[in-house]
């Protein structure tokens, strides 16, 4: 059976659906890439967007609290075995409150910590000698304000110490964070004078008085000057050798070196 030819027309038809669907799958095949192309790069610059936002709220928590540390003394020099006054501040100049954290006193050696008074409290531990940290509380401070504490420490040796307080905490400006103090530490000791002689006595009698000085330290004594009042109702007083009398006081001198006991 012979088959017919397909007209004209049909071949029309046919070549049209052929033109359509080429141009269709052109048309997909240019846009689809672009397409794409759009949405990633909108994805890419959703998660920018939001990366950007995590970090500046992160920045901008840090840059909001602003501690610093402000460190004296109450003298400088000080003889050896003295006691140092230190005044330590802590102020919050950010704009948001700070919360509550810690303050290390740093120690060196030959530098013995006794005791703190003020609003930053709990430092531990008690009599700490150095080198060694000694950590106390520091309350949570609104924005302007601060908090304090004067703290003791006892030099043993002549020289100088440098004493650090230090707040471990990280702010927008760390640089601030920390303070020390250098004092000089001169010869010194600690005399100690002891008095002993009888209760009564007689008119008449001859009486004893026996001075005792004693060296506690921390450092011998090169030499010394004892003062003492003639007693009233006593007479015809007899001082050691190298005491002289002026104006009713004796001054005897004591030479050294006076060891340490």
């Amino acid at each position: 059976m012979s088959k017919s030819a397909p007209s004209a027309a049909s071949k029309r038809s046919a070549r049209g659906k052929d033109v359509y669907l080429w141009c269709f799958g052109r048309l997909f095949m240019e846009m689809a890439p672009k397409s794409i192309a759009a949405v990633v790069r909108g994805i890419f610059v959703w998660v920018l967007l939001v990366v950007s936002l995590v970090i500046g709220a992160g920045a901008a928590t840090a840059q909001d609290i602003d501690r610093n540390v402000e460190l004296s003394e109450d003298a400088d020099p000080i003889p050896a075995g003295g006691t140092i006054n230190y005044d330590v501040a802590v102020f919050n100049s950010g704009i948001d409150s700070a919360p509550a954290t810690t303050l290390e006193i740093q120690l060196p050696a030959f530098a013995q910590y006794t005791g703190s008074t003020g609003a930053i409290t709990g430092c531990i531990p008690l009599l700490a000698t150095g080198p060694t940290v000694v950590t106390c509380n520091v309350p949570a401070l609104a924005s302007g304000a601060s908090v304090a504490m004067v703290f003791s420490v006892v030099a043993s040796q002549q020289g100088s110490i440098m004493v650090t307080a230090n707040l471990p905490a990280t702010d927008l400006d760390n640089s601030n964070n920390s303070a020390d103090e250098t004092t000089t530490i001169t010869q010194g000791a600690d005399l100690e004078l002891f008095v002993s002689g009888p209760a009564g006595a007689s008119s008449g009698e001859v009486v004893s008085f026996v001075y005792t000085a004693t060296n506690n330290g921390p450092n011998d004594v090169a030499s010394a000057t004892l003062q003492f009042p003639v007693p009233t109702g006593l007479g015809n007083i007899v001082a050691p050798a190298g005491c002289v009398e002026t104006a009713g006081r004796f001054d005897c001198a004591i030479t050294g070196p006076l060891a340490l006991r």
